[in-house]
């Protein structure tokens, strides 16, 4: 286990090929039909089957805002069933025979943490774990190996109140982290905007809008990344703001015990 996953943010980086997909997940918002056959209990995933299609869907009670991707409405606390899917990644190499598996969709949402943004004991970073165990197949799942993560945000430029400064050791002790090594993560600050393509497109899958995901008005989501932010309770976020008529990367956090939403990025041996 000798890759850095530093790696990430060089040149370097190789996309192998379009429409890589590993795992299933709750997805696309169920047509009338299948949600009006749904079966009354659910398997020990807790996903329902259709009667319609013979196909396994999550509920949910809707919480978020917008419409779905068949253009209806999103009406809050209204039960919708969501058809469960393979997951659809942008695998990139990062070295001789291993590679990152990127989601290509804001795929739910989450709390960073109830009260720190410190990346090794965060809720996030347990709830990535359960969401690879529970998701992927068994062939993903053997593939899956560890790196060390570089969670350290010193000289880091963060926004708070309007107001610019950098991350230091003696003006944000919490912005010193220790290495972690893991399977399943989530992007730092640092390797997103280092990840030219694909870091722009990602958008809420009807699933995670329904959950609450935050979408911009172009479509793009907004969520965590796994780096510290300008006070022990804020951890960084990807999405874009309006500045000067065009999108740019936003530059500030979220206090950490907001629901944003989650794009799991996964450690793999190639070729899978």
């Amino acid at each position: 286990m000798d890759t850095d996953v530093s790696s990430l943010e060089k040149p370097q980086q190789t996309r192998v090929e379009e429409g890589l997909y590993a795992g299933q997940f709750p997805q696309v918002v169920a047509i009338p039909e299948a949600a009006a056959a749904m079966g009354d209990t659910p398997d020990e995933r807790g996903y329902y089957r259709s009667r319609f299609d013979g196909k396994l869907y999550a509920k949910v009670y809707v919480r978020g805002q917008g419409t779905f991707s068949d253009g209806t409405p999103l009406v809050l606390g209204e039960k919708r069933y969501f058809q469960v899917q393979p997951i659809e990644w942008y695998p990139f190499m990062v070295g001789e025979g291993k590679g990152v598996l990127v989601a290509k969709h804001v795929l739910f949402t989450c709390a960073f943490d109830a009260r720190s943004n410190e990346w090794t004991t965060s809720y996030i970073r347990e709830e990535l774990q359960n969401f690879a165990l529970g998701c992927m197949d068994a062939r993903t799942k053997a593939h899956i190996t560890e790196l060390p993560l570089d969670n350290d945000c010193v000289g880091l430029e963060v926004v708070e109140a309007g107001k610019a400064f950098f991350l230091a050791e003696d003006n944000a002790p919490w912005c010193v982290q220790p290495v972690t090594w893991d399977g399943v993560f989530l992007f730092s600050r640092q390797e997103w905007l280092g990840l030219q393509s694909p870091a722009r497109p990602f958008a809420p899958t009807d699933y995670a809008k329904a959950m609450g995901a935050e979408m911009m008005p172009n479509g793009y989501g907004t969520g965590w990344l796994r780096t510290a932010d300008s006070t022990a309770t804020r951890a960084a976020v990807f999405g874009y703001e309006e500045a000067d008529s065009a999108l740019a990367p936003t530059d500030s956090g979220r206090d950490v015990t907001t629901e944003l939403g989650v794009v799991p990025v996964i450690s793999v041996k190639m070729p899978l």
